[in-house]
């Protein structure tokens, strides 16, 4: 089986923009927790809708729907109601002429049904699942895919199988053409419980291998979803706890990763919680309790918005043989910064001189590839910035 590799999530969002435009769809793997989900609804655009679907926790009558038996007369007279309904909201409007139209043919259809009632023959329908979209336009996620059980994936061959500019079908439901369809799972190297996918599955999707995360991409993620700030400067200061894959030896223990560190051990951390059971219930024992020592250690942590407002110093002798510490003075100087762009050049001025270039490097990454629009003209209007930054281009990299 052919795939294609890439190196991070945060890369999904680079090429799925064409395999979109082409309607080809793609089944990305990769480890759990990594942020393969977020990357694709990141492609997005404004006016579309995100139909998460999680395969593991269906069964075939789920994505099908369940099977009811149903006579000409029963349907006609269900379609008769609707058409009613759709009468009388044409005479709210006042399309009069409209509503008398369809009223004849609703009628029309209605005796045909009763001449026919008799010698009509039960067919058996199935109901339409409400996953399935009716209208609009955007993309269809099957996540899990390769953890769902052969049968519900065998309901899927007919819809990722269709020509890219047709209305996709699964069982009689039409899907709109205007939904992108793509799929997640994981690997059987991750203990994910996977099922093997048949070839004629595989052969009606592009695969792709997705490495893990990459520290620099997932700090700037996090730092503009809210993710507490010491974790940002923990896992820069520590690249490797931001994913270790599970292990063997205990099936019951957490692991790090992107999922665990922002969903799980961030609340934590907002409420004060400086617990290494806790936070090893959620990453594994040797990440929780590394960053308990870390979180413990934040004691020593300077007034940042006191230095940045001139109201106190940093001292460079308290925090030069400290790279943890320096690692939560800029991911926290950022965190003013971004808030109050005004405070840019006094962190320039009085706080990045101070820090390792390779430390001052995560300020900067950060406050460059913010989206936000008022911080962005600020950095490129801030003088003093962008002589700092040109000072050091060759150590932060940031083209």
């Amino acid at each position: 089986m052919e795939k294609i590799n890439i190196k991070d999530p945060t890369e999904i969002s680079e090429w799925l923009p064409f395999f979109r435009k082409e309607n080809i769809p793609v089944l990305i793997l990769g480890a759990p927790g990594i942020g393969k989900s977020e990357s694709i609804q990141s492609c997005c655009e404004e006016d579309d809708t995100f139909v998460d679907i999680r395969l593991s926790m269906m069964e075939p009558p789920d994505v099908l729907g369940l099977q009811k038996l149903q006579s000409a007369a029963e349907e006609a007279l269900r379609k008769y109601a609707l058409a009613r309904e759709l009468v009388k909201s044409y005479r709210n409007i006042g399309q009069n002429e409209k509503a008398d139209e369809l009223e004849q043919r609703a009628l029309k259809d209605l005796e045909l049904a009763y001449e026919l009632a008799d010698e009509a023959p039960v067919k058996t329908f199935w109901s339409r699942p409400s996953i399935w979209p009716t209208h609009g336009k955007g993309i269809i996620c099957l996540e899990e895919l390769n953890t769902a059980p052969q049968g519900v994936q065998n309901t899927l061959l007919q819809a990722l199988g269709s020509p890219p500019d047709q209305d996709r079908f699964v069982g009689p439901h039409r899907i709109p053409k205007t939904y992108y369809w793509c799929a997640t799972g994981n690997r059987k190297e991750d203990l994910a419980h996977v099922y093997p996918l048949s070839s004629a599955l595989r052969n009606r999707m592009v695969i792709v291998l997705c490495g893990n995360p990459n520290v620099e991409r997932w700090s700037i993620w996090a730092s503009q979803n809210d993710v507490h700030s010491h974790i940002i400067a923990f896992i820069n200061f520590k690249p490797d706890m931001l994913y270790a894959p599970p292990t063997r030896n205990d099936p019951y223990s957490g692991f790090p990763s992107p999922r665990a560190w922002s969903r799980l051990v961030s609340p934590m951390v907002k409420h004060g919680i400086n617990n290494p059971d806790f936070f090893a219930s959620a990453v594994g024992e040797g990440a929780g309790m590394m960053f308990h020592t870390f979180l413990a250690k934040m004691k020593d942590l300077p007034d940042i918005k006191a230095i940045l407002e001139g109201r106190a110093e940093l001292d460079p002798k308290k925090i030069s043989t400290r790279p943890s510490l320096m690692h939560v003075i800029a991911t926290s100087t950022y965190e003013f910064v971004a808030r109050d762009t005004r405070l840019l050049p006094a962190a320039v001025e009085r706080i990045l001189p101070h820090l390792k270039p390779e430390i001052a490097m995560v300020f900067a990454t950060l406050i460059v590839r913010n989206k936000n629009q008022k911080v962005f003209s600020a950095v490129r209007s801030c003088r003093p910035f962008l002589s700092w930054i040109n000072q050091y281009s060759d150590v932060l990299n940031l083209s």
